[in-house]
């Protein structure tokens, strides 16, 4: 099978999702995008020697980025699948695909499908990280076929804090801030002031824009980090708690990463976030926010219970020594050797059977 991947060579989400599929999966030829954003650098050079690297812009209608037709098609003369994350940029990709015999498979995110309303080509098949908003996904898609296939998660060495340290360390991580503040940022800083505990906080993101002083209580430190790290998972190190109250969406990477690091991981109690280890956050219905898909109702955690679960593990380090030895065993038992065989290779067999 030659497996055709459509990668991203930055450090954010899709970047790092496609990156690792490549290390992974038995990838004969990457489609690299690139988006030739300054504040995010790119290296395709990290799809080895089987790439071909297509520049791409905004200048088409609804935020589709165009892509040069000759170069793609030629690229799709040599595969037979093709796997995309999220999108394939330019739709019309579907086309040229089914007249070079190739078959298209795209992991998509729920909040940015919106072939529903534009009449965008469809691929073979769409496959959804998490089963959050499945029942909403069903109306829009034409063959009403809803696959799960989980992003796996990349084995790691335990480099978490240790849980007997005095100072409980907590990380909170922005990424770079979507909608509806989607990671819950502002009532993870609103809790900040209600901590009893010795609580050390980092809070992280890809770009400015965090408050640059903070409310703390009277036993917890704090630092911003607004910069890019070279190694994504140095977030994770010396740490012993991922928060994140976020609001709503299906796949969350950095809940993934902080688990295979050995985090504990504290979310909201609603969809998805019940098929991860760890401990749930009462949810209270919040206002709806606008997606590429439509409206989607958030779901927010209030400040108070958050600074409680925190002072919860800042006292009883049982419970945080239980939660962090869940998380790890759950990331082990979740990597892409196992996804490989028995969730990726079948599906891309039955799409080209």
């Amino acid at each position: 099978m030659r497996i055709g991947l459509i990668g991203r060579a930055d450090d954010r989400g899709i970047g790092i999702q496609t990156w690792e599929f490549h290390r992974h999966m038995p990838v004969h030829s990457t489609l690299c995008v690139l988006t030739n954003d300054p504040q995010f650098p790119e290296d395709p050079g990290r799809f080895g020697r089987d790439v071909v690297n297509v520049d791409s812009n905004l200048s088409t209608k609804r935020d589709q980025r165009g892509l040069d037709e000759r170069k793609v098609r030629r690229w799709l003369e040599d595969v037979e699948l093709v796997f995309a994350v999220e999108t394939v940029y330019d739709w019309r990709l579907i086309d040229w695909a089914h007249d070079a015999g190739a078959r298209v498979v795209v992991q998509g995110n729920p909040e940015f499908y919106c072939h529903h309303q534009y009449g965008f080509q469809q691929p073979d098949r769409w496959v959804w990280p998490t089963e959050w908003m499945i029942p909403e996904l069903g109306e829009h898609l034409p063959t009403g076929q809803l696959d799960v296939l989980p992003v796996p998660t990349v084995e790691r060495p335990v480099v978490a804090a240790d849980p007997d340290d005095e100072v409980l360390r907590v990380l909170h991580v922005v990424g770079r801030p979507a909608a509806g503040d989607r990671q819950g940022t502002y009532e993870f800083i609103e809790s900040l002031a209600s901590i009893r505990g010795r609580v050390h906080v980092t809070l992280t993101s890809q770009e400015a824009g965090l408050p640059g002083s903070l409310r703390l209580g009277r036993n917890v430190t704090a630092e911003v980090i607004t910069t890019s790290q070279s190694d994504r998972w140095d977030l994770y190190g010396n740490q012993h708690v991922l928060v994140s109250p976020r609001k709503y969406g299906g796949l969350h990477l950095p809940g993934l990463e902080a688990m295979a690091s050995g985090l504990a991981l504290v979310m909201p109690d609603c969809s998805p976030n019940r098929m991860w280890p760890g401990r749930r956050l009462k949810a209270h219905k919040a206002q709806r926010v606008r997606t590429p898909f439509g409206g989607i109702q958030m779901h927010s955690a209030h400040p108070l219970d958050i600074a409680k679960m925190i002072d919860i593990y800042a006292r009883d380090r049982v419970a945080l020594i239980a939660d962090m030895d869940a998380a790890k065993r759950w990331a082990d038992f979740n990597t892409w050797e196992a996804h490989a065989e028995y969730s990726y290779m079948p599906l891309f067999e039955d799409v080209l059977s």
